[in-house]
């Protein structure tokens, strides 16, 4: 069985396969047309829509992590349904599971008092991190809000463009840019924050939602792509419109 990741990935894969017959199982990362239609202005590699049309239609089975990722998978790239099984992403919950508050805040020495908001991800255009930014940038009367957006790093043009937002709008005390965090300390940030927010254009999935919420730790996130899917609104968080 050859099993493939990525539409790089999944080309070899399906090279590999016709050439010795055996069965290509595969799963996607964000479709390309989906991206695509999903932020005016998101660019990707003219090939890779192509490639993962071809390989969505040639493979033995897919892999994917939501009813709605399916539905897409068959009407965007004419995937057999049939052939499309729905596996929904895990998290360890041995390790992201609730820490007191206040112990996670002096650990990581955040600030005890006062509310926390979270963003953990790729720092990307895609991530809508900039209408969380302009969010708080609106709390006028919220002066005891910190922002926390962990990932990425330094180098990243995306992060840098954000850095100017925050300073153009007069709130660098108020947001904190993190680096990527190793996963177990991330539960610890996600229980020292108040609620993590996930403004994306579009999400697969979501599994930082996952892991924020068997932190204990609510969620806001955009009602897009497979978050609906893990979210119980009112419940474990709460869904807003794009």
């Amino acid at each position: 069985v050859i099993v493939s990741h990525y539409w790089l990935s999944g080309l070899v894969g399906d090279e590999l396969s016709a050439r010795w017959g055996l069965p290509h199982i595969t799963s996607f990362h964000t479709l390309a047309e989906v991206k695509r239609r999903a932020r005016p202005g998101e660019v990707e590699i003219p090939a890779r829509a192509t490639s993962e049309r071809q390989i969505a239609r040639n493979v033995d089975r897919i892999i994917a992590w939501s009813e709605h990722e399916r539905n897409l998978l068959a009407e965007l790239y004419g995937a057999d349904k049939d052939r499309i099984l729905i596996i929904p992403p895990g998290v360890d919950t041995k390790m992201f599971r609730p820490h007191d508050k206040l112990q996670s805040r002096r650990k990581l020495g955040l600030p005890k008092d006062g509310k926390i908001l979270m963003y953990v991800g790729r720092v990307d255009r895609l991530k809508g991190i900039e209408i969380l930014i302009q969010a708080v940038a609106g709390m006028e009367d919220e002066d005891d809000v910190t922002l926390l957006i962990i990932g990425g790093t330094d180098t990243d043009p995306e992060r840098h463009r954000l850095k100017d937002v925050v300073t153009r709008l007069g709130i660098t005390e108020r947001v904190r840019f993190l680096p990527s965090v190793k996963q177990d300390i991330l539960p610890s940030y996600y229980s020292a924050a108040d609620v993590c927010v996930f403004p994306s254009y579009y999400e697969s999935f979501g599994l930082a939602a996952l892991e924020s919420m068997a932190c204990g730790t609510p969620v806001v996130a955009s009602r897009v792509g497979g978050l609906p899917s893990i979210i119980r609104e009112g419940e474990t968080g709460y869904l807003i419109p794009t």
